[in-house]
Formats: C-alpha cells, sequence, structure tokens
C-alpha cells in the first residue's frame, strides 16, 4: 500500500494460495478457533469496505474474514462515551491504532474509518505524527478550560467544543466557513457558559428617606441599548409592598478599578488561588441619578405593569397602570385604575427639558369600570393599549381617537405592538395568543398560536425575524413561533418552570439570547439559535412573594464599551452583577 495515501484504510487480503475456501467446514473451524468475538458487522462499522455480498457467501469473503485480529473484545465508541471522553481530557482521535490496535494508523470516530500516519517529513499537512499530536495537545488544552466552568446543556453543546483556539477561529473566518455573524454569537454564547452563580460584586439600591428597611423586591428592570443607564421600580415595605419607587442608574467605566482588579487577577492565578470570580475587572460602576420634580418617583398605589414608551427621537417616557381599593358609599369595594405617561429626563435628550412639561409628554388615565392587567406602546403610530378584562382598548395620544377591540372576554395579560404598529399580538388568561389586525374596521383577530395558552409573557424579535414570537405560559412552556405556521412551535426551552406567575423575560438587544426567572427563583439563559441552555444562576433567597422573582437585564456593551458583557439580577434590595469573560 502506498504510504501517501490518506483514503479509508480497508482490511489487507492476501491472495488466496490454497485450497481452504472450497472446504467450508475447514474454514469455519478456523473461524471458531481464533476468531470467537468478531463478525463481519464488526468490520463493517469500523470502516471497512463492504464486498458486495461476497462476504456472507464464499471466496474472497471467507479469506476477508480470516484476516480479522485475534481476541478483539474492545466495543463500538458511541457518541456518548465520545462526549465523555472529550469532556475527561482524552481523546479518541489521536489515538494510534484505534480500537483494533492497527500499529501506524489513527482511527476517526467521526467516519468510523482508519487512516495512515504519514512521516513527519513526507509533505503531508494534517497527517503526520507531529500534526497529530499538536492537535491532540489542543483538545486536552480546550477540555481542560471547559472543566473549570459551571457546564449545563441540553443540546449540541455536550458535542462539540465551545471554547476552540484562536487561531482555528479566524481560519474559519478567512476560508469563508464561518460568517462573521456566527463567529460573534459563538462568542456571545461561550461568555454566558462561563457565567458564574456567584456575582462579581454586589451593589445595594437606593432606598426612599421615609423609609429604613431595604427594599423587598424589584418590580420593573430596563437597561438601555447602549448599556448607560438602568431604569428600576422596587417595592419597600412588607411582602406586600406598602410603596414602590423608580429609580434611574448611570453606569459608567472606571480604568483604575478595572486595572486594579486584573492585577489582582492575575496575582491569584499567579498564586493558585481559585477564587478570582469577585473581582470587577470591568470597571463598572452604578450611580444614582436624580429624577426631576415632573416625574412622579413613589407610587403607594399597587404595581400593575410597566413599560418604557420612546415618545420620539429625543424623548422617551415611563407608562405605568397602579391599582387601588376604594369604599364606595354603599359599602362596596370599587377598584380604580390609573394611568400614567411621564416623561424620563436620563433617557431623553438634554435639549428636549424645556419641552418635558408638554401636555404631550403627561398624560393621566382613571378607569374604575375594568380592570387593566397590560400596558403596550407603539412607537411608530403613538398609540397606547389597554389590556382589559374582557377587550383591549387603543387610544391615540396625539389626536386622543380611541376605540374597542375584541379579546375573546378573556382578560389580556400581556400584549405587545408590531414594529409598525399595525398588528397587536395579546396573551389571554384561559385562551391562546391572538393578533389583531388594527387596519381592519371589524373582525380585528386574524389569527392565533395554537396550544399558547395563559401566555404572560409575549416578545416579537422585529430586528432579527419580524414574524417570529416568544412566548411564555403559566404551565412553564417557554417557545418560540412562528406566525406563518402557527399549528407548531419553532423552538421549545428546556428546563423552564411556571406554575401561575406571570414571570420575568428578557430578551438581549441583539436578539441571540432570551432569559426566563423560574417559579424556583432560578435565572436560565438559552440560546435563540441552537436552544441550548447556557446558563443557570439560583436565587439567593427563598421565593415568598411575586415581587422576590429576580429582574434580568443583559448587555454586551455596559458603559457604552463593546465587550463588556454581564448579566445584572436584581434580587431584593441588591442588583448582582455577573460579568462574563471569556
Amino acid at each position: 500500500m502506498n504510504s501517501n495515501n490518506q483514503g479509508a484504510f480497508a482490511a489487507p487480503r492476501r491472495r488466496n494460495s490454497n485450497n481452504n475456501h472450497n472446504n467450508k467446514n475447514n474454514w469455519n473451524n478456523v473461524n471458531r478457533a481464533q476468531q470467537p468475538n468478531a463478525n463481519y458487522n464488526n468490520y463493517q462499522q469500523h470502516g471497512f469496505r463492504n464486498r458486495g455480498r461476497q462476504g456472507f457467501r464464499g471466496g474472497r469473503g471467507r479469506q476477508f474474514h480470516q484476516q480479522q485480529p485475534r481476541n478483539f473484545q474492545q466495543e463500538e465508541p458511541n457518541s456518548e462515551n465520545m462526549a465523555n471522553a472529550s469532556l475527561n481530557g482524552e481523546s479518541l482521535f489521536g489515538l494510534e491504532g484505534g480500537p483494533l490496535k492497527l500499529p501506524g494508523f489513527y482511527y476517526n470516530p467521526e467516519t468510523k474509518k482508519y487512516f495512515r500516519i504519514a512521516d513527519d517529513n513526507s509533505g503531508i499537512s494534517g497527517y503526520s505524527r507531529r500534526d497529530l499530536e499538536k492537535s491532540r495537545r489542543d483538545r486536552e488544552r480546550a477540555a481542560m478550560l471547559a472543566s473549570n466552568r459551571p457546564r449545563i446543556a441540553s443540546g449540541s453543546f455536550a458535542l462539540r467544543p465551545v471554547i476552540r483556539p484562536m487561531t482555528t477561529v479566524m481560519d474559519d473566518l478567512q476560508m469563508g466557513r464561518r460568517s462573521q455573524m456566527q463567529l460573534d454569537r459563538r462568542f456571545v454564547e461561550t461568555r454566558l457558559l462561563n457565567c458564574n452563580n456567584r456575582p462579581t460584586f454586589v451593589l445595594d439600591t437606593p432606598k426612599p428617606l421615609e423609609i429604613s428597611k431595604p427594599a423587598s423586591g424589584c418590580e420593573f428592570l430596563h437597561v438601555t441599548p447602549d448599556g448607560k443607564t438602568v431604569l428600576g421600580c422596587f417595592a419597600f415595605g412588607d411582602n406586600e409592598g406598602t410603596m414602590s419607587s423608580v429609580y434611574v442608574l448611570n453606569v459608567g467605566y472606571n480604568s483604575r478599578i478595572a486595572s486594579k482588579n486584573m492585577m489582582e487577577k492575575e496575582r491569584r492565578e499567579d498564586r493558585g488561588e481559585g477564587k478570582i470570580d469577585d473581582l470587577n475587572t470591568l470597571g463598572l460602576e452604578f450611580e444614582q441619578s436624580k429624577l426631576e420634580d415632573f416625574t412622579q418617583t413613589d407610587f403607594t398605589d399597587t404595581f400593575v405593569d410597566m413599560t418604557v414608551a420612546p415618545i420620539d427621537t429625543d424623548v422617551t417616557c415611563l407608562l405605568n397602570v397602579t391599582a387601588i381599593d376604594r369604599l364606595r358609599w354603599n359599602g362596596n369595594v370599587c377598584s380604580e385604575f390609573k394611568v400614567n405617561l411621564q416623561p424620563i429626563p436620563e433617557l431623553s435628550s438634554p435639549d428636549s427639558f424645556e419641552t418635558l412639561s408638554s401636555p404631550i409628554y403627561n398624560r393621566a388615565w382613571n378607569d374604575n369600570r375594568s380592570a387593566i392587567w397590560s400596558l403596550a406602546w407603539s412607537e411608530a403610530n403613538m398609540t397606547v393599549s389597554f389590556g382589559r378584562e374582557e377587550s383591549t382598548r387603543i387610544e391615540n395620544i396625539l389626536t386622543g381617537k380611541s376605540f374597542v377591540i375584541s379579546s375573546r372576554k378573556k382578560n389580556v395579560i400581556s400584549q405587545q405592538f408590531s414594529q409598525d404598529g399595525n398588528l397587536l399580538l395579546m396573551g389571554l388568561r384561559g385562551d391562546e395568543v391572538i393578533r389583531a389586525d388594527l387596519r381592519m374596521n371589524g373582525h380585528h383577530i386574524t389569527g392565533s398560536l395554537k396550544g399558547s395558552y395563559n401566555s404572560g409573557f409575549i416578545h416579537i424579535l422585529k430586528n432579527s425575524h419580524p414574524e417570529c414570537v416568544i412566548t411564555e405560559n403559566f404551565a412553564g412552556q417557554l417557545r418560540l413561533w412562528d406566525f406563518r405556521y402557527p399549528n407548531r412551535p419553532l423552538m421549545q426551552f428546556k428546563d423552564h418552570q411556571n406554575t401561575h406567575y406571570r414571570l420575568p423575560c428578557f430578551v438581549d438587544a441583539n436578539e441571540r439570547l432570551v432569559f426566563a426567572v423560574g417559579s424556583d427563583g432560578t435565572t436560565r439563559g438559552w440560546s435563540l439559535v441552537s436552544g441550548d441552555v447556557l446558563c443557570a444562576v439560583p436565587s439567593p433567597r427563598p421565593i415568598e412573594h411575586v415581587a422576590h422573582f429576580p429582574r434580568i437585564a443583559y448587555s454586551e456593551n455596559w458603559a457604552g464599551r463593546h465587550g463588556n458583557a454581564a448579566l445584572v439580577l436584581a434580587v431584593g434590595g441588591q442588583l448582582r452583577v455577573h460579568a462574563l469573560e471569556l
């Protein structure tokens, strides 16, 4: 056989120089005496070429069986064994001889074939002993790095390496095997896989002067796309909350803190100290910003729902709904709902401060006839949607005109507008997610997602896939849908849990990741492409009230610096920052 031939290795076969193949009984006796544990199927699985039906009859097929090695008792390596071996630092890829222990050959478990090992000076790249040894060292290094971090995988990440050598990554990019978007997504997913359960640092949230106790929980959390501002609404008091306060935190970068913690991290690594995840190597600082006097920051009524409403390119407002119970003159208890629209100076342009007191940016609605369960805002049409008990009311804040659309006489517990504002998706209590076309004069409902009952979270992928939507319901089903194929979901994300709550969920600005808090208090993150579970951060305290669930904020450019990736969880009166690094 030619030493430069790198094709699949076939079993060596001698010329038939005797008459054993004519004696069937003699051939069977040799088979039983020398190869008790071998059979033809084992040879076929290990890459030996099949000679048609000759192996089952006579002639060359019999000589083919006679070349089987003695005492062959090694099992066929399956995908599970390969995955365990790669995670433990072993590599079946570079073992010389393979399961059949053939000298001068190595076994490829993916193709199930044997290849001849070329000489180092033969000029053949990738098949020499030196190249195979280098490839083995790279895989061992990747396995060692992977074993030093928490790893939770539900799909393809268990069978493919997460950390690849930089030379391989750049080679894939230059040769066109991977696009820049694919490489960016892989870096983002790898960083989230490195997320530690312990936060990098913890920040205590501010509290009102009249409240002595810290916040009992966070009711709303929002981060701007540039990663420079965080908006949060925190509940103070007992478990039910006696007051809700809105705070704006400016996120800054301190180079002195970043360099100091980076030097400390290198010092600990040199000394072999294991705890290096409590250092603020990103240099992030959170400072409270004082809201202006015309912005209402404290609410004594019960918090219901809140959303950020960009009015135009200069002004961004906060839209919220609260509820309060009142005793009427006849002894009946009446629930009154208040909706407020007010500007946020920290999220608005400085040139617009003189116009923030305009009536268009400061609106209030009162409704004591029907409960309001959810809110939605459309920047394209300047309309606000009030999700009520048996219908939804749409109102344009510029013209003041409003109309009511049907919700199948169900409570609208979640809703969101499309990018152009012509479509409204509504999650109904006890019914499926429905889509309403607001351009129609009547019969607005144009479709529904089959099986999406009690969806308390709806998010449309406006930037990447406007026809796709993510839903989360009371049954613990976090799903990705395409409204063009509404009969079944495109993907269902595993390990999520929910019993009957409207749980916090979050989709990053680039629409690569989705996060959700389970009823057990664990915050999980998934890849929107593969559906793999990339992180699972448990809550540091038990869940006793809906305000105790952590709120999620994620950004890849905190403080406006690209690459400063971190996961921020608001738990109680604390902001727990989990820095994400490669």
